[in-house]
């Protein structure tokens, strides 16, 4: 649609209902108020289209003054019976409870072309009954409570379908309906005041979207605008959980560098030096040394030997002796070994002179038993590969015994190295463990650097890791914020709908060179109105809210959205909304009537103030109030 073809007049709208939907999804056809049990009070019908429950103002008829007339009770008490869990203030609900012990009201309710029949008590006991293919010319009396359950679980399915899934968790899918509903009968304590605020934190609705914060109320009018994918959601929810724990970790580098600041500046003055240009891991290790040589001068022992406190040094004594113990064990079998290999060798040797004795004699042949000849040599060519055997493994053994011997030099060095480092080590522990008897000022200082000194080390340490953990997790979520952009950019299409109908509804209900716009980004769903220039006042603001439900309203028409094209708006003339404003927000409502075989929305507003003279004339005035006397009010008495 080309925008610009209208700004000297009024655009079309040129909805195009559902094929074949003979009326709207849900509708409410009559509320009944039963003073007692058969005795009705009020029967109010409605219609599909607008409707219109006025109470006159003075200036209206003369008389009586239209606030108090109930209004606001008809509202809640509609809401009531479409699902949420209180008509009133504690207070209303005890005062109309001590006038109605046994009262009741009840709706008959169109969903999807099926009959509901739903009646609540005013009292708090759970006394409701909700009927498909029923109405209220039936009795309920001997009939157990059902409960809200069905009708709740019905409407969830049948407006919501698949969207429950990607309620906030806070709500949850068995919440989903209330949730909306309070988007569909806005609380008139909330003044019209934003386009999220749909239930007023004092109004005592038990609603599930009181104290909700509005990126959770935005998820819900995105999800029944179709402009929002389980994908998206859990990216998201990736993004946020990212974006609290870098904030754990910015907190925790704060504390850090504070706790590092302290103990550097203690270390600084305790030692007597500075160091380095700030907290490095160069800067941790000078203090170290320099704190350990303090307390090895303190201690009376060389800079060399590192003294640590007690605990430490006993654990690195024991260290030592299992050192030196392995050290000892290794030069004692080597040289077990060598003195094996020795005799084993000596025996070797014994050997080999019979051995050769032997293979120089001459032998008597053990096949034929004659002397060996010329022509008879194989028993001495035995005798002789005997002898070569045995001298080849005497000097092969003689070598392994020469290598055994060279290691055990290497082996018996060792050692003595261990034992040396353990005796140095026993001396520290020693020495610590008499300067832990010590009243010496000189030495507990020494070794408070010491432990100050290590402190400050780990606090490094631990800094690192949070400043690395901090940055990994900056990149996950400035990748994650792309990731969640581009889900925005993939809802344009509906987005760019919803802006569209904005700037046609806001045509429709401003004279003069007007346009609006919505826009979603990062920061929430904004709805600009262009009057000479961006507006926003409180009149303003009140202004962009009902645009919006409106044009939600008309998207509704079309199928386009989950919105259930039912809308309540209680008294927005008193939302400080322009007279000539007001009656063309009735207006429009009509003009939305001509579309469909019947009117496919419910409109229900609310009034002090007269409506257009057709309009108050007409069909769409459903109830008329009055706040006094008594019997002019809805409940027909002083609570």
């Amino acid at each position: 649609m080309q925008h610009d073809l209208f700004r000297n007049g009024t655009p079309d709208l040129d909805l195009k209902p559902v094929p074949g939907r003979g009326e709207p999804r849900l509708w409410v056809r009559r509320l009944i108020i039963w003073r007692d049990k058969g005795e009705v009070l009020r029967e109010i019908t409605l219609r599909p289209g607008l409707n219109v429950i006025w109470s006159p103002d003075a200036v209206a008829d003369g008389a009586s003054i239209g606030h108090g007339g109930g209004k606001t009770t008809f509202c809640r008490l509609l809401r009531y019976c479409l699902g949420e869990d209180s008509f009133a203030p504690a207070g209303q609900r005890r005062a109309t409870f001590d006038k109605m012990p046994n009262g009741r009201v009840g709706v008959e309710v169109r969903l999807d072309g099926q009959d509901w029949a739903i009646v609540r008590a005013f009292t708090n006991f759970n006394e409701d009954w909700a009927f498909a293919n029923a109405t209220l010319d039936q009795s309920i009396e001997g009939i157990q409570s059902t409960g809200m359950g069905p009708f709740r679980v019905a409407v969830t399915e049948a407006l919501l379908g698949d969207a429950v899934q990607l309620m906030p968790k806070s709500i949850g899918e068995g919440a989903a309906w209330p949730a909306v509903l309070a988007w569909l009968t806005r609380d008139q304590e909330c003044r019209f005041g934003h386009l999220l605020d749909w239930r007023d934190k004092d109004s005592d609705s038990n609603s599930p979207v009181r104290g909700r914060s509005v990126e959770e109320r935005l998820t819900i009018v995105r999800a029944v605008l179709g402009a929002l994918t389980s994908d998206e959601l859990s990216t998201e929810a990736a993004r946020t959980a990212a974006a609290e724990q870098a904030n754990k970790l910015t907190s925790a580098i704060g504390r850090l560098d504070w706790q590092i600041g302290r103990w550097r500046d203690e270390l600084m003055t305790g030692l007597g030096q500075g160091a380095g240009l700030g907290p490095t891991d160069l800067d941790a290790a000078t203090f170290s040394k320099a704190a350990a040589e303090k307390l090895s001068a303190a201690l009376g022992l060389g800079k060399q030997q590192s003294p640590t406190d007690l605990p430490a040094a006993r654990a690195e004594q024991k260290r030592l002796e299992d050192v030196e113990r392995a050290a000892d064990n290794a030069v004692q079998r080597r040289a077990t070994e060598i003195s094996e290999r020795d005799r084993s060798l000596k025996l070797r040797k014994s050997e080999l002179p019979q051995l050769s004795a032997a293979a120089a004699t001459v032998p008597i042949c053990s096949l034929c038993h004659a002397p060996v000849g010329t022509l008879h040599t194989c028993d001495a060519v035995v005798r002789k590969d005997e002898f070569n055997r045995a001298l080849a493994g005497y000097k092969s053994e003689e070598a392994e015994l020469v290598t055994l011997r060279g290691g055990e030099g290497g082996l018996r060095q060792a050692h003595a190295i261990a034992h040396q480092q353990l005796n140095l080590q026993r001396k520290i522990v020693d020495r610590l463990i008499e300067a832990a008897g010590l009243s010496s000022v000189v030495v507990r200082r020494a070794q408070a650097l010491v432990a100050d000194a290590g402190r400050y080390e780990r606090l490094l340490v631990e800094r690192k890791a949070a400043t690395d953990g901090l940055a990994r997790l900056e990149a996950e979520r400035d990748r994650l914020k792309g990731v969640v952009d581009k889900h925005l950019s993939s809802a344009r299409d509906l987005l760019n709908q919803l802006s569209e109908r904005c700037d046609l509804v806001v045509r429709h209900l401003v004279p003069g060179d007007v346009s609006g716009s919505a826009v979603l980004d990062g920061k929430g769903l904004h709805l600009h109105l262009k009057m000479g220039g961006d507006r926003s006042t409180a009149a303003i603001e009140s202004l962009k809210v009902v645009v919006f439900d409106l044009a939600m309203l008309t998207l509704a028409i079309e199928g386009r959205t989950r919105f259930p094209s039912f809308l309540v708006h209680d008294s927005p003339r008193e939302a400080d909304l322009d007279l000539l404003v007001y009656h063309r927000v009735f207006e429009f409502a009509q003009t939305l009537e001509q579309y469909g075989p019947v009117p496919q929305f419910q409109y229900v507003v609310t009034t002090t103030t007269a409506p257009p003279q057709h309009i108050a004339d007409g069909e769409p005035v459903r109830l008329t109030l009055k706040g006094a006397p008594s019997e002019g009010r809805l409940l027909m008495t002083d609570l």
